[in-house]
């Protein structure tokens, strides 16, 4: 008589595994909502370890707007215009689309070569950096 195996789940693909362009947008902008690397990694579903990982990986350019986005992050909290996470209102009291918006947005360009990470336009309506070198 035959055995009859277990059922397995299905295998996830490698791109669950790694961090992608889309995983990177959204990590950013939660780590910016809710100033945790560990809510933001799992947000993707990726682990903490993993976020520094890539951090470390990708240089002194992703750190810096790593950094900017915590900073921005934690005056919008403290301005009371982030509250659970969340974009209560805008900074002229305006709410249309803000509500549990934590996808990249269309102002969210980044332009991956390799493991750079060029800043065309941080999603906050500042100009950054198109990647030169410092």
């Amino acid at each position: 008589m035959p055995r009859s195996s277990p059922a397995s789940s299905p295998r996830r693909s490698n791109a669950e595994y790694r961090w992608t362009r889309d995983k990177v947008l959204v990590f950013l902008r939660v780590l910016a909502l809710r100033g945790s690397v560990a809510k933001a990694a799992r947000e993707v579903g990726m682990s903490r370890q993993s976020a520094y990982r890539l951090r470390a990986r990708l240089g002194a350019e992703f750190a810096r707007i790593w950094d900017d986005g915590l900073a921005i992050g934690a005056a919008l909290r403290r301005d009371g215009l982030v509250q659970d996470g969340r974009l209560v209102r805008g900074p002229q009291g305006d709410t249309r689309g803000l509500q549990g918006d934590t996808g990249p947005g269309q102002g969210d360009r980044f332009c991956a070569q390799g493991d750079k990470f060029a800043v065309q336009g941080d999603g906050f309506g500042r100009q950054g950096d198109t990647g030169g070198a410092r």
